[in-house]
């Protein structure tokens, strides 16, 4: 995605500006310290807020970028900016089948920690994961940030999710790369241009039965199965 937006920027001769600032944040297994964290997100508000004013920008929300449930009036803010000047604001987003998500998350465990200890924040609330193990539905809403400081149960997190994705997002998709895009380029015109595909597995994961089964009833108990479900019939639905 990052470079497929800095290629469309490229495009626009000038006249366009592309931000992003995120930070994998690797020095520990919980991804460093939460000011760290915190430290991430505002350098990336900060950034968006000095060219938001453009006749024309692109952003992208990464690792530590955006935690879209505390800051969503920064983004209501943002989109009053650009209506404001004549301009659409734009927000899209993709999601995946929350169990093949979760299973791939695997890929990022580190070689040190067991598969169980890399998903037990699911056996709670709002434990926080280890870095890249979080679901969906918790980085939609957390990102890396803070996970369900409130300690919401799982089916006020899936009203809320599909409440953001509700007020704020234009293109919501579920799926692959190319549907997405042609999404975007329908809705913005933006001439066709390859997405890129740059963090893809390539190996092998292999998982036991019983291992697909307990992440299976884990997704169901933080809400992530319902989502995607609900989110599937709302809004990644051709006929709307």
């Amino acid at each position: 995605m990052n470079n497929y937006l800095l290629d469309q920027s490229n495009e626009r001769n000038g006249t366009s500006e592309y931000f992003t600032y995120w930070g994998d944040l690797r020095g520990s297994r919980q991804g460093n310290s939460l000011e760290e964290r915190e430290n991430v997100q505002r350098a990336f508000i900060n950034g968006v807020d000095k060219l938001v004013q453009n006749i024309s920008m692109k952003t992208h929300a990464h690792h530590n970028s955006f935690h879209l449930n505390e800051s969503e009036s920064i983004l209501s803010k943002w989109r009053s900016i650009v209506e404001s000047n004549g301009c659409h604001f734009v927000a899209s987003t993709l999601f995946r089948d929350a169990l093949s998500h979760s299973l791939a998350k695997d890929k990022g465990r580190w070689e040190n920690v067991s598969r169980e200890e890399y998903f037990d924040h699911l056996h709670t609330r709002d434990q926080s994961s280890l870095y890249g193990s979080e679901t969906q539905l918790d980085y939609f809403h957390y990102n890396q940030i803070t996970r369900n400081p409130r300690a919401v149960d799982a089916q006020v997190k899936v009203e809320r999710a599909l409440q953001l994705l509700a007020r704020h997002f234009e293109i919501v998709a579920m799926g692959g790369h190319d549907k997405f895009k042609q999404r975007i380029q329908q809705f913005t015109g933006w001439e066709e241009k390859e997405m890129p595909r740059k963090n893809s597995h390539r190996g092998t994961l292999n998982f036991t039965k019983k291992e697909v089964e307990n992440m299976q009833k884990l997704l169901e108990e933080n809400g992530d199965i319902d989502f995607i479900e609900k989110m599937k019939l709302l809004f990644d639905n051709p006929m709307i």
